[in-house]
């Protein structure tokens, strides 16, 4: 893991913004594979958050001159994390679904720049709600953009 990688602290950051969200019990590195795999975990484990981080995709290339003729070199990438929220619930999925929403939405709004480590971010919620009683899933889509040298993502 390249833990020093801006791509690697984006994740963590994530990944901690989402644990923090009121109601959410576990946070992962992974999407469950099928429904199998989403049965192994136990009831006390949901509402659980499963994310996945593309890889940097490079928009544009800037090249500066620094002190002493020192030319630095910077890509701005996009990157998607997909962040899909499995809950247990047969009686009011769709409020529940909505209360995470929200939540999600808030949280991330709130620190656009994550504390200067990205430029921005967009989300964009994927319109079908999955439904495998008892689970229900939807997923999120979030769009960051971020600077990082020739030397690493």
């Amino acid at each position: 893991m390249a833990e020093n990688s801006i791509r690697e602290q984006i994740l963590l950051y994530t990944k901690a913004k989402l644990k923090d969200i009121e109601g959410i019990v576990k946070v992962q590195r992974k999407q469950p594979a099928d429904m199998s795999e989403l049965k192994e975990y136990s009831e006390l484990e949901f509402p659980l958050i499963c994310m996945v981080g593309s890889l940097p995709d490079p928009m544009a290339h800037e090249q500066t001159r620094g002190p002493v003729l020192t030319i630095r070199d910077l890509f701005l990438s996009d990157m998607s994390i997909l962040m899909t929220t499995w809950l247990m619930d047969n009686e009011e999925p769709d409020s529940k679904v909505s209360f995470y929403l929200d939540e999600i939405w808030r949280t991330f709004y709130a620190d656009q720049e994550f504390g200067g480590l990205i430029e921005g971010l967009s989300l964009h919620p994927r319109v079908d709600v999955v439904i495998w009683e008892p689970y229900v899933g939807f997923n999120v889509e979030m769009k960051v953009q971020y600077y990082h040298g020739i030397g690493g993502i």
